[in-house]
């Protein structure tokens, strides 16, 4: 739920409250892979908005 709510946040332009529900999301050690694509998605997508080489 909370990956869904950062790509929604990151559709809304809300990059650091996206950004935030997605760091929640990695920090978490028990989270399943599955459940971790969304919030790599929404930082990946992040990046390169901003402009970030690494992306």
């Amino acid at each position: 739920v909370i990956g869904a709510r950062a790509m929604l946040r990151l559709w809304r332009g809300r990059w650091s409250a996206a950004a935030d529900d997605a760091a929640a999301i990695l920090e978490h050690p028990r989270v399943p892979p599955v459940d971790r694509i969304p919030a790599l998605a929404v930082l990946g997508l992040l990046r390169a908005r901003r402009g970030d080489p690494d992306a």
